[in-house]
């Protein structure tokens, strides 16, 4: 974004209102990145599972 861009909307919608869209704007992309983590961290965990469960059946054997 350009600064004059971004002093344009301050001028035109006042500073809590462009505050609130960037904030919005924030939240947004942290809950998309988030998402992301945790269906690597959820891959993982399946992986782990099926570690586990192989290693528990050469112990019974």
């Amino acid at each position: 974004m350009d600064i004059n861009v971004v002093k344009a909307l301050i001028d035109t919608m006042g500073f809590p209102i462009f505050i609130c869209v960037v904030l919005l704007w924030f939240i947004k992309n942290t809950l998309n990145k988030h998402s992301e983590m945790m269906q690597v961290f959820s891959k993982s965990i399946d992986a782990n599972t099926e570690s586990i469960k192989l290693l528990i059946e050469k112990l019974k054997q």
